[in-house]
């Protein structure tokens, strides 16, 4: 399916008003393009999409929509892991500054997905579950395994309270 989803049409014929109510003015702006990557990619590598105005001035910076939570990374940064899905995704992007990719998936574990493209590692708080993120990773194609996810236990946790709150005795006293 094309950018502009199922049941558009790139056809001009104008041979009714009722035609052209969705149309802009000739005189208008064209809509900028928004790119929707459904839930799971098919076996094909094809993806369903859908248009909205959206905005972003450097084009060698994607903006990427991730369930409805803004986005920004580098072409360089995304081209990290050739292969990955992100990286796919990119090579058809048209450099469009106006172009914002939409991917249905959990944004905070997103944070984490860029986290690894900036440091080759992932470190969760305990907050977060290490199965979810193993699927975020999967989905995105990212070479990580379960045992490269640090994931912050409760003895962790305690630990570094306790370690604040003699840090703060010393300084009280």
């Amino acid at each position: 399916m094309g950018v502009d989803g199922p049941g558009s049409s790139s056809s001009s014929s104008s041979s009714s008003s009722a035609a052209n109510i969705d149309r802009p003015e000739p005189d208008a702006e064209p809509d900028a393009k928004k790119r929707r990557v459904d839930e799971e990619p098919d076996g094909e590598g094809d993806k369903k999409a859908s248009t909205k105005d959206t905005s972003n001035k450097n084009p060698d910076i994607v903006t990427l929509d991730v369930s409805g939570t803004i986005f920004k990374m580098s072409l360089t940064l995304i081209r990290k892991h050739p292969g990955a899905f992100l990286d796919n995704l990119t090579q058809c992007w048209s450099e469009n500054e106006d172009e914002v990719v939409f991917v249905e998936r959990d944004p905070v574990l997103f944070r984490y997905i860029m986290a690894f493209y900036r440091s080759g590692r992932i470190q969760l708080p305990m907050t977060e579950s290490v199965k979810a993120m193993k699927d975020e990773i999967d989905f995105f194609l990212l070479p990580c395994s379960v045992d490269m996810i640090e994931a912050d236990r409760p003895g962790d946790y305690r630990q570094a309270v306790t370690e604040r709150e003699q840090k703060l005795d010393k300084e009280l006293e």
